[in-house]
């Protein structure tokens, strides 16, 4: 991959810094090396919790952009983290006991991640950043305790932290306290344990308390090893100056400050004196190897490509996605394979489409630099491509070359073509977006393929294919039994003209024939019922995790889009239980026939293995343009439904506008446009088939006119000649059904291509990410803390901005307000249909994030602007939730 030097050069000299703020020292060049090697960069979504104490990976995390919220363990926020801070150091001291936390992603986020393995050899080696790290955690552990008491919640978090740094932590073992620790102290904060009071007051962790108050008197008593952090007098006044409301709490005489969530007390004790050991080595995670594609385009495939002109292409999977699908060829350019999906989301896909702006985000987020020009095509060639075109004023391309009298560019709706430059020029808008790879490019997550997974479908029916298979050797072998039996008729029945051993073998071809196809029968029924299990499988999953999708899925699709995708599953199952199983069968058999050929004769054997190489070179050179004919074939099906499926759900508008002819006219078009397609098609099928036969054919005429002069020559019989052409057909066929099998692939690569837009997107409630809780009977008490919401993190306009109200239960409150002022959004919000881009929703006192959104729902009713009734009754419309309801 080739890297700008200079974007390089400045991403590492910033990581440099951001490490030795972190460390609390500058590393040696070569340890800086190392750790820069061995950085990953996350990027997850905004709302996402993505790290959770004692089960996220051990090592540190460096917010490098955005905003990260750290959460307490029922997901009450603790604290918001900005750019240069950091979290995770508690993992790299697992004999501490600290407090746990779950970091989830707001806007924008961006953080490095250091593993434990880089980290473990600088522990070892330097001391002090052991030393610097760990005062970090147990100031992190403190702030944490502190945020959970009432009093703290709210004061600025840099004093706050800088109060912390103040205070000595004291190891206390059963037993009276000492008087050092009630003389000259302004403050108590227990980390763990428990302290009793003669007057009977106990303290237990989490507690903070002022000793002042009941040192006379009465003595303190540690009733198990404790761990106490503790002010000075001396302190305080530094404090103070930190934190200025700390003296609404060390001068005043009120009673102790019982923490509002106490803390349970912990197993462990913290030792302040004797010296932290390193962390035992964990054996890292064993990773799950994924399945790719092969990458045909590496960097060092990059001039092969100038030579031949051919570039990496990606078809749009709908007309929205031109930009999504533009980055996806520039990165396979770089040899890496991006997810249309995923960039699509990030690039705040609608409708539409997206912006340069959206682009450049997403582009970004894959480790590209982006700037967005406008120039002329002179200026554009002088550039570092491949760059993204705005093209005719609502689409993208890719720009791959630009020569002294053409420019080559790939278009994600057609394909490569090559322009001359006024043609151009006049499509082009004069707007492009320039990108170059920098160091984070190697490290961004890439696509996996999904094909492989299909085949998951076919482990639970192992048996009945078992079973497939030994029926499909047995109707292989008995067809070995009629070329065998012909052998014999013609060399030796016909021969010796005896009429017994004439009857014995026309009995035994008779038997073994039918046996043969109460074989065949019995394979291809096995194979029907399997293939409707899979169906079932395929098409229940695929809608079960589409119903579990979040609105703003369907919101930014077309509906026939999706329905479309319903559909490709069919191909999918068609493939893997019909004629991909049937022919991987076959091939596995031909050895046999193969073997016996060899014994007629090995230069006939020899001569039918050269017939197989033209079957796969024709495959080969099939495959662009089945694959292109297959892309072309589906958009034109699905622009033709999907205008067909808005025309009948807005035929009122329609009829109110009169414009039905109009609206007719435009789908014959769509119609029209895919027969054409689709006759295309058909006829690239029909001239592959065509050549498959040719072939077939000729080595047929090869083979028989050869075999006729070896038994001329008395080196073969007419009887092992004829037998031989009966094995031939049984050989040669498998191999040219690969030619059909070969252009069904293309197909179902397509329709994976498509169903992954859906199979990718996360579920609303990820619970392999975040368990729920149910709601327990709702009570209907809502508040919203400084809520933000907008559509996209992307977007600049907030639909709502700091929004905070509470609605009590049984309270009666009525929004009112112009169209588009957010009426609709915070109903939404309510139902969990939206999740915040920033601050909380709480119902009953629980974040909404942190709910099972079908045990909230169940429980609120709703009436719609635009309610849709299902063709059912009335009654079934309104008890569709409890269909045995008595209405």
């Amino acid at each position: 991959m080739v890297q700008d030097s200079s974007s390089q050069a400045a991403f590492k000299q910033y990581f440099a810094q951001q490490l030795a703020q972190t460390l609390g020292q500058a590393l040696p060049q070569q340890e800086l090396d190392r750790c820069f090697k061995g950085i990953k960069i996350l990027e997850p979504r905004a709302g996402k919790g993505f790290w959770q104490a004692g089960n996220g990976n051990v090592g540190l995390y460096i917010v490098m952009a955005g905003k990260v919220r750290l959460l307490d363990h029922n997901n009450n926020l603790l604290t918001s983290l900005e750019a240069s801070s950091t979290f995770g150091e508690l993992t790299l001291f697992p004999e501490e006991s600290f407090q746990p936390y779950t970091a989830r992603a707001s806007v924008k986020l961006k953080v490095c991640y250091l593993a434990g393995e880089l980290l473990q050899p600088l522990l070892r080696n330097y001391p002090s950043i052991r030393d610097h790290l760990h005062r970090q955690a147990v100031l992190r552990d403190l702030f944490l305790l502190c945020r959970r008491n009432g009093f703290f919640e709210n004061l600025p978090r840099e004093g706050l932290l800088k109060t912390l740094s103040l205070l000595k932590p004291y190891t206390l073992e059963v037993g009276t306290l000492p008087d050092s620790l009630l003389n000259n102290q302004k403050l108590w904060l227990l980390g763990h344990g428990e302290l009793l009071h003669g007057s009977g007051k106990t303290l237990n962790a989490g507690s903070i308390y002022t000793p002042s108050q009941l040192k006379e008197g009465n003595s303190w008593q540690v009733r198990m090893p404790t761990k106490l952090y503790s002010l000075s007098n001396a302190d305080s006044k530094i404090a103070l100056l930190h934190l200025p409301q700390l003296s609404e709490l060390i001068e005043s005489d009120a009673t102790p400050l019982p923490n509002d969530q106490p803390m349970p007390a912990l197993a462990k004790t913290l030792s302040a004196v004797a010296p932290a050991q390193p962390p035992p080595q964990r054996k890292p995670k064993p990773k799950t190897r994924r399945v790719y594609f092969p990458n045909p385009t590496v960097k060092v495939s990059h001039w092969w490509q100038q030579v031949t002109q051919s570039y990496p292409f990606f078809a749009q999977q709908s007309s929205s996605d031109c930009g999504a699908a533009c980055l996806v060829m520039i990165g396979r350019y770089w040899g890496r394979r991006f997810s249309v999906n995923r960039l699509r989301d990030v690039a705040n896909v609608d409708r539409n489409g997206t912006s340069l702006r959206g682009l450049a985000a997403a582009a970004e987020s894959i480790g590209f630099s982006t700037r967005p020009v406008k120039a002329s095509l002179d200026r554009l060639a002088t550039e570092k491509l491949p760059a993204i075109a705005h093209w005719e004023g609502r689409h993208y391309i890719v720009v791959y070359k630009v020569t002294r009298d053409r420019v080559i560019v790939g278009d994600p709706a057609i394909g490569q073509k090559t322009f001359n430059h006024s043609d151009f020029k006049a499509n082009w808008t004069g707007y492009a977006l320039l990108l170059q790879p920098t160091a984070m490019l190697k490290e961004a997550k890439e696509a996996s393929v999904a094909f492989w997974q299909f085949f998951e479908l076919m482990k639970p029916h192992g048996l009945v294919l078992f079973e497939v298979l030994i029926a499909s050797i047995l109707v292989q072998i008995f067809g070995l039994v009629t070329p065998l039996f012909t052998q014999l008729l013609l060399d030796r029945v016909i021969v010796q003209g005896s009429t017994l051993t004439l009857n014995a073998v026309g009995l035994g071809l008779l038997l073994f024939g039918l046996f043969q196809i109460a074989m065949t029968g019995l394979r291809q029924y096995l194979l029907d019922h399997t293939a409707k299990k899979v169906d079932l499988a395929l098409i229940v999953g695929f809608i079960r995790h589409t119903f579990r999708l979040p609105l703003n899925f369907f919101e930014s699709r077309f509906v026939g889009d999706i329905v479309s995708r319903v559909q490709e599953n069919q191909k999918i199952q068609s493939f893997l239980t019909g004629e991909a199983i049937s022919i991987l069968l076959d091939l596995l058999t031909v050895f046999i026939y193969v073997s016996l050929m060899f014994w007629y004769s090995w230069k006939l054997a020899a001569l039918v293995l050269l017939i197989v190489p033209p079957f796969f070179l024709l495959a080969l050179i099939a495959t662009p343009f089945l694959r292109r004919i297959s892309r072309e074939i589906f958009d034109a099906l699905v622009n033709q439904e999907s205008y067909l499926i808005e025309t009948l759900t807005g035929i009122n508008t329609i009829k109110s506008m009169a414009v039905e002819q109009t609206v007719r006219w435009h789908w014959e078009e769509l119609l029209n446009k895919s027969i054409k397609i689709s006759f295309s098609g058909q006829i690239i099928s029909n001239q592959l088939q065509i050549f498959s036969n040719t072939i077939e054919t000729v080595a047929t005429t090869t083979l028989l006119w050869y075999g006729a002069w070896l038994v001329i020559q008395n080196q073969l019989t007419i009887g092992q000649l004829v037998a031989f052409d009966m094995l031939l057909n049984n050989v040669i066929a498998p191999f040219q059904r690969i030619t059909v099998l070969w252009n069904q692939l293309q197909e179902v690569l397509i329709a994976v291509e498509r169903i992954n837009d859906v199979l990718d997107a996360e579920p609303e409630e990820d619970l392999q990410q975040q368990s729920r809780q149910s709601l327990p009977q709702l009570r209907g008490h809502i508040r919203f803390e400084q809520v933000t919401f907008r559509y996209h993190p992307q977007s600049d306009i907030n639909v709502l901005e700091n929004l905070s109200f509470e609605v009590k239960p049984g309270q009666m409150v009525a929004l009112v307000g112009r169209s588009g002022s957010g009426k609709t959004t915070i109903s939404k919000l309510v139902l969990g249909l939206y999740i915040p881009t920033d601050g909380k929703v709480l119902i009953d006192g629980q974040d909404i994030t942190s709910l099972s959104l079908r045990s909230l729902r169940e429980q609120i009713g709703v009436v719609n602007q635009d309610t849709f009734l299902f063709g059912k009754t009335i009654r079934e419309n309104i008890a569709m939730g409890y269909p045995s309801v008595v209405v």
